[in-house]
């Protein structure tokens, strides 16, 4: 995968290499629950366990990513030394890509893995309110499955409106590593499967095997995926319609006038890109999709000035136009 950690930090999976590289996992899960029933203390119990695990294990493993028709074939090496976490991901097939994890807390939780952890999220001080994740997705155990020669528990995560895609995990019952990742449209198609082939548990792990190969790599940073449980700078932009359960996560400034808003509701994100440009003339409009992550580009116009707006993340085409809809200035999140 392209192990780009999107704001959860505890669900992650394989996506471009324009957002952040994610993994995901889980632990040993209950007997099977009826169809249509949620088993919420089961449940909440493994997302905990989920969030946790894969910043805490060492191992190694090769896996596939399909989407759209197309295979990918990627490794990854994971390791904990003295409380930080290291990785390296790497694509076996296409062009030469890496991404590099350097030295993350093993202790950093921010918004996607508080809310995984069982956490509420509040809006404002001022209200009662707060943001669970069975408010929007149903969770079901769907018996067991063996994946890269391992016996795994599968996971059924169901949306319960149209703005989130639907998931299916098969979390491995020994280590709680995630052996294959599932998304789906509210259809039933098929977007992208992510799947082991091969995992090591506890292997020998050498500063070689953290290094990157090429000289093109993405390195993360502890900087780069902050543990906030909130977003921790002032956003000049404001989203006038959010899908329900989506937080703010982060607002980051990387120059002048840009910035850059990203949302999770603990298992999906988005991101939403503001950028000042001469004319709207110029920008780029239309939507790309890559398995379950999309890009929504746009442009508009406000106090006589011409922006860009991108939007990327793994949420429905029609969620993100609408999202994307409602810019405004003023501060995000609200």
């Amino acid at each position: 995968m392209l192990w780009c950690f999107k704001a959860s930090r505890g669900l992650s999976v394989l996506r471009s290499a324009g957002r952040q590289a994610f993994f995901l996992t889980g632990l040993t899960l209950a007997a099977p629950a009826s169809h249509g029933m949620d088993t919420l203390s089961t449940v909440d119990d493994l997302l905990r366990q989920l969030s946790q695990a894969v910043q805490e294990r060492n191992y190694r493993g090769r896996f596939t990513y399909e989407y759209g028709g197309a295979l990918d074939t990627l490794e990854v090496v994971h390791v904990v030394r003295d409380g930080l976490e290291y990785e390296r991901l790497q694509h076996l097939s296409g062009p030469s890509r890496e991404v590099v994890r350097k030295g993350r807390p093993t202790s950093c939780v921010n918004t996607g893995g508080f809310l995984l952890r069982g956490g509420v999220f509040a809006p404002s001080a001022a209200t009662d309110a707060g943001v669970r994740l069975n408010q929007h997705y149903h969770f079901y155990i769907r018996g067991e499955e063996r994946v890269a020669g391992r016996v795994a528990s599968l996971v059924q995560i169901a949306p319960k409106d149209d703005d989130r895609y639907g998931l299916t995990l098969a979390i491995d019952n020994i280590s709680g590593l995630p052996l294959m990742w599932l998304s789906t449209s509210a259809q039933q198609k098929v977007l992208e499967r992510l799947q082991f082939v091969e995992l090591q548990l506890e292997p020998p792990i050498n500063e070689q095997d953290l290094a990157p190969i090429t000289r093109q790599y993405l390195a993360l940073t502890p900087q780069s995926s902050p543990c906030a449980k909130s977003a921790q700078e002032p956003a000049r932009w404001s989203l006038g319609w959010l899908p329900s359960g989506f937080v703010l996560a982060q607002v980051e400034h990387p120059q002048d006038q840009q910035e850059i808003l990203t949302y999770t509701d603990g298992i999906a994100s988005f991101s939403v890109f503001i950028k000042p440009v001469a004319s709207l003339e110029g920008v780029r409009r239309g939507l790309a999709m890559r398995g379950a992550t999309l890009a929504l580009m746009s442009g508009f116009t406000a106090e006589n000035k011409a922006y860009s707006l991108v939007l990327t993340g793994e949420i429905p085409p029609q969620t993100a136009q609408q999202i994307l809809a409602t810019i405004e200035p003023g501060k995000a999140g609200s």
